[in-house]
């Protein structure tokens, strides 16, 4: 089974999947609701701009206090650790 197909039937009502995937609509519609959370386009376009004309790209580039701030919980927390703050962030 291909990974769209299984994505499908995570939506059907009767799955046991189904309230997850509900919980983690939720989430991002919030998130992206919430726009104080998050970073403006024209900042992101600002940062891609600056990634694809860069001499020495970098591998990641924080856009924004939330993303700055969960880079810095992944570099100190365990994978663990960091596994239940990701899954608290859309179980809330």
């Amino acid at each position: 089974m291909n990974s769209s197909v299984i994505a499908k039937k995570a939506l059907d009502p009767k799955s046991p999947y189904f309230p997850f995937i509900q919980q983690v609509e939720r989430s991002f519609r919030s998130a992206m609701e919430n726009t104080s959370a998050s970073s403006p386009p024209e900042e992101v376009a600002k940062v891609v701009l600056q990634a694809i004309t860069s001499k020495s790209p970098r591998l990641r580039y924080a856009v924004g206090n939330d993303a700055a701030n969960m880079i810095k919980a992944k570099t100190s927390m365990s994978d663990i650790e960091f596994g239940g703050l990701i899954k608290q962030q859309f179980l809330s």
